[in-house]
């Protein structure tokens, strides 16, 4: 879900389709480019991280099927977060 939006940058693409309305095609890819670093930041994708460890380890003491969920959840935030970095 969330790490396949992450890649797709689909907050990018809307603005960069609602500037191309207002501005030529290479100034509105100018506006568009910039991240929200508050959001997609180092430090929000550290704490986002985070939160999803704590609640799977806390999940995990109800239900061992949690750790596999998580898991699961870290090797697609993985790929997708390497994939981001090096594109």
């Amino acid at each position: 879900g969330v790490q396949a939006l992450n890649i797709t940058r689909y907050l990018n693409l809307a603005k960069y389709m609602a500037l191309r309305q207002l501005y030529p095609p290479d100034q509105a890819k100018q506006l568009s480019e910039p991240e929200d670093q508050d959001y997609y930041g180092i430090g929000s994708l550290s704490a986002r991280a985070t939160l999803n460890l704590t609640i799977s380890l806390v999940f995990c003491t109800l239900s061992p099927i949690i750790c596999i969920i998580g898991i699961v959840n870290f090797v697609l935030a993985r790929l997708g977060h390497a994939y981001l970095f090096t594109y």
